[in-house]
């Protein structure tokens, strides 16, 4: 299932997409932080057991803490990197 977080905002779709998460064999979450649609936890629970989180270097100094699971990170016209859970980056 690949989802992004804006879709999450009205309590209908959380609903229809927590049914969707659970029943789902590997979830990838491309996380919008945009203000004031993106509370904190809401976006923990968006990716909390995502095997992927995709967001742009500008939406990671919002992100929750602590940061688990593999995350692809874009940086614009310079490109992407891959951050595993070890930290390990590409």
């Amino acid at each position: 299932l690949y989802h992004g977080t804006l879709a999450l905002r009205s309590g209908r779709n959380r609903k229809v997409w927590r049914k969707l998460a659970d029943a789902a064999g590997m979830r990838v979450v491309d996380v919008n932080l945009r203000r004031p649609h993106s509370p904190a936890e809401l976006i923990r629970e968006a990716v909390t057991g995502a095997a992927i989180v995709k967001a742009s270097a500008e939406e990671m100094d919002h992100a929750p803490r602590p940061l688990a699971g593999d995350w692809v990170v874009t940086h614009g016209p310079d490109g992407a990197e891959a951050i595993t859970g070890d930290g390990r980056r590409y």
